[in-house]
Order: structure tokens, then C-alpha cells, then sequence
């Protein structure tokens, strides 16, 4: 057997690690700054989304909010969303909570031949849901395909469109261009 050798005891000496100094931390973050907004700059110059984004969205919204600092919030959402919205509205205010509403036709809201008090926006049934919940809206296109068809308490009428729905009769000395009225007459909030 061969004997150990013996080792000298070696002393290691251990330094606590090094941080780097402030200024390669401020360099370093500097340089992710520029980089960054270089970045920005160019998927802007390249692409019409962002374009779009600053030149339309952005610059818009904060024109608006300069020339209508007092406007409620009734006047902002007609001004920025339109007819649209002052319907959906009419129909959240003149329905209770768990009514379902029969919506006309796309035809109705916005129709070929003739300028529509509407934008596209309300024949998004996930749009149009948003500002009457929680009421749910079910469309005419819907007829075959949701069961929510069959059970609506309400009509949305629009353009005169609805009243023919209705089962009962309502005199045409009284009927109004937009409205919201109840399939059965017990349901009169």
C-alpha cells in the first residue's frame, strides 16, 4: 500500500463578489432605453398599425379630452360611439335587468340604399351586449341557432321594424321610430 502524501494546509482566500459600479448599471439601462424606443420607431415607420395608432387613436382621444373637459359621461359616449350607443343605452334604461331582447334585422340597422343613423359596430353582438348588461340581446339572424330566440320578453324596435312582432296592436298614431317595448303587456317596467 502506498502511504498519503501529505498536503499542506492551503489557506483560500475568498473576496466577496464584485457588483458592478453604478455607472455600468446606468450605461447599461441607457442603452436598453435607446434601443428600445429605436425599436418603436421602426415598427412604426414599418407598419400602418402603429401609425394608425398614434396618428389616429392617440392623437384623437387627446384632442377630445382638451376641447371637452366638462362634458358627462353621456355626452363623451354619444360623442366618441355615436347613435349606437344612445340606442343601446335607451334600451338599458327601459328594460329590467333580466330582459332579453329581440334585435331586427342587420338589413334594418343598416340598410343599402339609405344613410343609417347606426355604425357597423352595433350588429357585434358582443359589442352591443357590453353596454345593456345584463340584459342579453338576441339578433334576428339568431332565429334558428340560440334558444334565447324563443324566450325574448322585449323588441327592440327600430326604424318602425317590430311592431309586427308584437301580439298586440299598437296604434300607429303612437308609434315612434325607435323603441324598446315588451312581447307581452304584463312586462311594463
Amino acid at each position: 500500500m502506498k502511504k498519503a502524501k501529505k498536503r499542506k494546509a492551503q489557506h483560500i482566500v475568498t473576496l466577496p463578489p464584485s457588483r458592478p459600479s453604478y455607472f455600468k448599471i446606468l450605461l447599461k439601462n441607457v442603452l436598453m432605453l435607446a434601443g428600445s424606443i429605436l425599436l418603436l420607431i421602426l415598427l412604426a415607420s414599418y407598419n400602418d398599425g402603429y401609425g394608425w395608432f398614434y396618428d389616429k387613436l392617440l392623437k384623437n382621444n387627446f384632442v377630445f379630452m382638451n376641447e371637452a373637459p366638462n362634458m358627462t359621461y353621456h355626452e363623451k359616449m354619444y360623442y366618441k360611439l355615436g347613435f349606437s350607443w344612445k340606442y343601446l343605452n335607451f334600451i338599458k334604461e327601459n328594460t329590467p335587468e333580466d330582459a332579453i331582447i329581440l334585435m331586427p334585422p342587420d338589413s334594418i340597422f343598416l340598410p343599402r340604399n339609405k344613410k343609417s343613423d347606426f355604425n357597423s359596430s352595433i350588429l357585434s353582438k358582443e359589442w352591443s351586449s357590453y353596454f345593456v348588461y345584463p340584459r342579453k340581446l338576441v339578433y334576428e339572424r339568431e332565429k334558428t341557432s340560440s334558444p334565447l330566440y324563443k324566450q325574448a320578453n322585449y323588441i327592440a324596435i327600430v326604424d318602425y321594424c317590430g311592431y309586427s312582432k308584437l301580439p298586440y296592436e299598437v296604434k300607429a298614431n303612437i308609434r315612434t321610430q325607435y323603441s324598446v317595448l315588451p312581447m307581452q303587456l304584463k312586462n311594463i317596467k
